[in-house]
């Protein structure tokens, strides 16, 4: 179904063990995709295309195993990486915890234009250690006792 590139939900499962397996599990063309999970307690890797665009969408619910969780957060780079190998560049790619959420987190997902921003990182906000006062430059001041007159 990759290949002939005429889906529009593929829904990708790892195969236990031992856990370096793909299947393709669905494929749709149903807009509910929700609907037609064919687990909603166990993670998947799910490609979306709408609107001439290719969304890849890690579902992983929180009544996952751990092992499979683990297993999945590290299959995702690896799994992208065939994708593009393959000339199937996502143009978004969202991760999903609830599978109630997944159609309207694909409707934003696609209503939404991809930011552009460049991202900055914000001088350090180190707190300064216990007792020190925040120094301007120069070193800070002894105290020295008022002479008497």
């Amino acid at each position: 179904a990759l290949s002939e590139n005429s889906f529009d939900c593929l829904e990708i499962a790892l195969i236990f063990p031992p856990g370096d397996t793909l299947e393709l599990l669905t494929s749709n063309t149903d807009p509910s995709i929700s609907a037609n999970l064919s687990c909603t307690n166990e993670p998947r890797f799910l490609l979306i295309q709408r609107a001439s665009q290719l969304i890849f969408i890690y579902f992983c619910p929180d009544e996952a195993s751990l092992k499979h969780k683990m297993t999945y957060s590290t299959a995702k780079a690896t799994f992208i990486d065939i994708l593009r190998s393959r000339n199937f560049v996502p143009s978004k790619s969202i991760e999903v915890r609830d599978a109630n959420d997944l159609d309207a987190d694909l409707t934003a997902a696609l209503n939404t234009d991809s930011d552009s921003r460049e991202i900055t990182h914000a001088t350090s906000t180190k707190p300064t250690a216990p007792g020190r006062r925040a120094r301007s430059g120069s070193k800070p001041k002894k105290w020295k006792p008022q002479a008497s007159p």
